[in-house]
């Protein structure tokens, strides 16, 4: 039954066919590369190369989960599974008390994912300091995206998200990180 409600409520496509998208999904997959190597060469650049293997390569899957959803909107996939169960479990005329406390623990999970990596990554970041502040602005548009997504109302998050800024912090992001990788692979060690 929840099968059939969620099939019907969603199904695979492109999800934004506009350019800007596909120069931003394929912003993702270059930092993608970028970041692959880094990390299959991080024993030339590192005196901590299995840390800095691990970050650059956990980097590298954020990466392309976040190229792959920005095409295929997999989180209306969630979003209408999440519609499906509220309805078949009666709760979803209180949806938006579930939608606040999902946005609160995807920023709790955030925050606590950024205080790992400072702590975990510290001789990284000092050296790569570009590529965390991108993951940083890839965080913040996420979590706004999510925000947004969820029909909060905020009228500052609606003109912020409708001028099209959350793209210019999606563009930032891949960037740094394209930059610091570049940067990494053409400077070698520190």
């Amino acid at each position: 039954m929840i099968y059939q409600c969620i099939v019907n409520a969603w199904s695979p496509k492109i999800g934004d066919p506009f350019l800007l998208a596909w120069i931003i999904t394929a912003g993702y997959f270059l930092a993608t590369i970028l970041s692959f190597s880094v990390a299959r060469q991080a024993g030339k650049y590192y005196s901590r190369a299995a840390k800095a293997r691990v970050f650059w390569l956990g980097l590298t899957v954020l990466l392309v989960f976040l190229g792959l959803n920005k095409q295929l909107d997999l989180q209306l996939f969630l979003r209408s599974t999440f519609k499906c169960l509220s309805i078949m479990e009666g709760w979803y005329n209180q949806r938006r008390v579930f939608q606040l406390d999902f946005v609160i623990a995807i920023a709790a999970v955030f925050a606590v994912f950024v205080v790992f990596v400072i702590s975990f990554f510290r001789e990284i970041l000092r050296k790569d300091t570009l590529a965390v502040i991108g993951i940083i602005f890839l965080l913040i548009f996420i979590l706004i995206h999510v925000s947004y997504f969820n029909y909060f109302d905020m009228p500052a998050l609606a003109r912020f998200y409708e001028a099209g800024l959350n793209w210019l912090l999606e563009i930032i992001g891949i960037a740094l990180i394209c930059l610091q990788s570049l940067i990494r692979l053409n400077r070698g060690s520190d």
